[in-house]
């Protein structure tokens, strides 16, 4: 009895051992089967596939993809409002000064194209949307609304300018 219980300790203790020795095994065995096939009518594992083109020469090739849409790219360059960068904290004299360094006078449409005259510390020039002079930039022009939205590369901000009335 003792040298059965001997047994069953020593096979207890070494299982992880002899199912990984009964794995190689029988994979040694199908290596073995796949590279050297029998001639007693036993298939391969792999066939490779046969292909006829014959009836695919009749067919005409597909037209190409569309191209994929742009993507926006107004992303890019406008800052997320939910951002908070406690470094870039300024006073309110700072920001209003900033704003106040550019101005808008006038919106006009010019032959279908809106224009607004904006005048900056420089100079008072009319510009279109997509424009940009100084460190500013004209994204969109809202004529009905009298407004003009600017971005400053100075200040990292989108400004909404309107118009003054007289």
């Amino acid at each position: 009895m003792d040298k059965i219980r001997k047994l069953a300790d020593r096979i207890w203790y070494n299982k992880e051992r002899i199912v990984f020795a009964i794995l190689v095994v029988i994979l040694g065995w199908n290596v073995y089967r796949a590279l050297n096939p029998s001639d007693t009518g036993e298939q391969r594992m792999y066939r490779f596939p046969k292909h006829d083109i014959s009836d695919r020469l009749d067919e005409e090739m597909p037209s190409p993809p569309n191209p994929p849409r742009l993507a926006q790219w107004k992303a890019l360059y406008t800052p997320n409002p939910f951002w908070f960068n406690p470094s870039e904290r300024r006073s309110e004299d700072q920001g209003r000064r900033e704003e106040a360094d550019i101005a808008l006078l006038r919106i006009r449409d010019v032959r279908g194209t809106p224009r607004v005259q904006l005048r900056t510390a420089s100079a008072t020039k009319w510009y279109s949307e997509g424009e940009q002079f100084e460190s500013y930039q004209v994204f969109s022009i809202d004529p009905e609304a009298g407004t003009c939205q600017v971005r400053s590369e100075r200040t990292g901000r989108n400004l909404t300018l309107y118009q003054r009335i007289e």
